[in-house]
């Protein structure tokens, strides 16, 4: 089955088991929509291409209060999704493509945040240097055809993992996200220093506040804490808060309290800064 042939049926698929979908909506309310009632008031405000300004938090977009994602095409490749006789990039180009049409259907929702995770850039890095250019000329030219249909009104995120990526940092400027989120919590801040090395970065930025792979439940205190270091790299108009990555490791009786702590660090500063001017 051609690629073309097989994203159409995929993309048709449904779930004809009424248990099932009722399971699935009840999931939906049960995880989701508190997750929501957490952050649905916490947003900056937006400029007229969509951006959003002053410490924001995680999935709240004031228009379409919903933050959809999508794997990247280079992290389909990175994870071994390649298929005979291509070289890689034309394999990401497909994908790519295939992304862009799930994109394009998520904004004709209505939908205006949608992440698109997680470019994988560091991982496929080749280590020969000769090879170096060509990937990341490639791989960032995959993730910007994943939306470069998109209105301006409606914001691309993305994400990277744990990843020593101060040597690719104008490629991944390049890749022209409106926020990018990073795994930061363990790294003490090292991964920031490249913004103290006179890098400018015009896009949103998320380093990650708390470790989402440890049960401990941060304070408010302790969030806010490291949200002030953040500050003495980043500027307040850039930095998001939000938590490492995903939280499908943790209990609901921890996400919860963290997420509650993480927004209340968030509005803390907010005021602070507020205060300040």
């Amino acid at each position: 089955m051609q690629f073309e042939e097989l994203h159409q049926k995929l993309s048709q698929w449904t779930v004809p088991d009424t248990e099932l979908r009722d399971s699935l909506r009840l999931a939906v309310a049960e995880v989701l929509l508190p997750a929501y009632r957490i952050s649905s008031n916490i947003s900056g405000h937006m400029d007229p291409e969509g951006r959003f300004h002053s410490i924001a938090v995680g999935c709240y977009n004031p228009r379409k209060s919903w933050m959809l994602e999508v794997s990247s095409a280079s992290a389909e490749v990175q994870l071994g999704i390649n298929f005979v006789d291509y070289f890689k990039s034309e394999t990401c180009y497909q994908i790519a493509l295939a992304i862009k049409d799930e994109v394009e259907d998520l904004e004709r929702a209505g939908i205006t945040v949608i992440q698109i995770d997680e470019a994988a850039l560091r991982e496929g890095l080749p280590l020969r240097k000769s090879e170096q250019a060509s990937y990341l000329e490639w791989a960032v030219h995959s993730f910007r055809i994943t939306n470069c249909s998109v209105e301006n009104t409606t914001q691309i995120h993305t994400h990277m993992c744990y990843s020593n990526f101060n040597d690719i940092i104008h490629s991944i400027i390049n890749m022209d996200a409106d926020v990018i989120t990073i795994e930061n919590s363990r790294s003490d801040e090292k991964l920031l220093s490249v913004f103290c090395e006179g890098v400018k970065y015009g896009a949103g930025i998320g380093p990650g506040v708390y470790d989402i792979h440890s049960p401990r439940i941060p304070s408010t205190e302790e969030i806010a804490d490291r949200i002030n270091k953040m500050l003495a790299v980043l500027e307040t108009g850039i930095l998001w808060v939000n938590p490492d990555c995903g939280l499908k490791t943790r209990k609901y009786t921890e996400v919860n309290p963290a997420l509650s702590n993480m927004v209340a660090a968030a509005k803390l500063l907010r005021t602070q800064l507020a205060s300040a001017k």
